[in-house]
């Protein structure tokens, strides 16, 4: 059948017309169109159509994606506008380890979590958490046995870790302490190193560090020792003075007597350097 003519129009009224192919030369005007079956997404994916060159945009206004599966992006994840590896890791940040790193620039440095191309990060070294203190007393005082030895002046306090005349480690670890002291009375008074441990009421002797003057003819006597302790983070160590050891020559006084008296110590090893990762770029 055809219509040669323009002006001719084909009418099918309360009837169905089939046709097996339609070519349309021209305009093709349509008004209403129904289909028998409805064109489903997953009948589009089916037939391996699942990819496009172009964005897919949701108007939604509370749900644009929902998938109880993974997503898998291959480049930068924007969330509100901003990258989401920039809103969490921006530029200065530092991360602990490379359980993130994922690749490497060809300038050395490192790429991290998606594997965004302009992210740049470096292995760095945490600052170095310095632990120093020394303190002071340079009046004369008298201590009888099992007593803190008290300290006028703390010049030097690196890390916060001396107060109140306890030392309280900040972190696990080696450390080196020292005492040197002036006395003028003849004793059998030891002075020693004190240890509470985390967990623990009371302080308890753990190292004889000196004692005085063991001439009873002498009156004066300087001495000087040190001593490496492994710690772990909340223990404290303090100074006091004993007099339940026998020591030869010694009078047997249950006193010391001290006019100058330094209290000293430092980290020398153990978790303060941890690698960590900065972002650069």
């Amino acid at each position: 059948m055809s219509i040669e003519s323009a002006d001719n129009i084909l009418h099918v009224k309360n009837s169905t017309m089939r046709i097996s192919r339609v070519e349309v030369g021209q305009t093709l005007s349509v008004g209403n169109i129904e289909f028998d079956t409805t064109t489903t997404l997953a009948s589009v994916t089916s037939n391996g159509n699942n990819t496009t060159p172009h964005t897919i945009s949701s108007s939604n206004v509370t749900t644009g994606l929902a998938t109880t599966a993974n997503v898998v992006v291959g480049g930068d994840l924007i969330v509100g506008g901003t990258s989401l590896v920039n809103a969490i890791y921006p530029v200065g940040t530092v991360i602990d380890r490379a359980t993130a790193i994922t690749d490497t620039h060809p300038n050395g440095k490192y790429k991290a979590f998606l594997a965004a191309p302009n992210q740049e990060w470096e292995l760095t070294k945490s600052p170095s958490t310095a632990v120093s203190f020394r303190a002071d007393n340079n009046t004369s005082a008298t201590y009888a046995a099992y007593t803190q030895h008290a300290f006028q002046v703390t010049k030097i306090n690196i890390g916060n870790c001396f107060a109140n005349n306890v030392f309280t480690a900040p972190s696990d670890g080696q450390y080196v302490f020292g005492l040197h002291l002036n006395t003028y009375q003849d004793s059998a008074m030891i002075n020693g190193l004190r240890k509470k441990a985390v967990g623990e009421s009371t302080f308890q002797y753990i190292q004889d560090m000196m004692q005085p003057i063991t001439n009873s003819s002498e009156n004066y006597g300087e001495l000087s020792k040190s001593i490496i302790l492994t710690l772990d983070e909340g223990d404290q160590i303090d100074v006091s003075g004993r007099n339940d050891l026998t020591v030869n020559n010694m009078n047997g006084d249950s006193t010391v007597s001290l006019t100058h008296y330094i209290f000293w110590g430092f980290k020398v090893g153990g978790s303060t350097d941890n690698y960590k990762y900065k972002r650069t770029v």
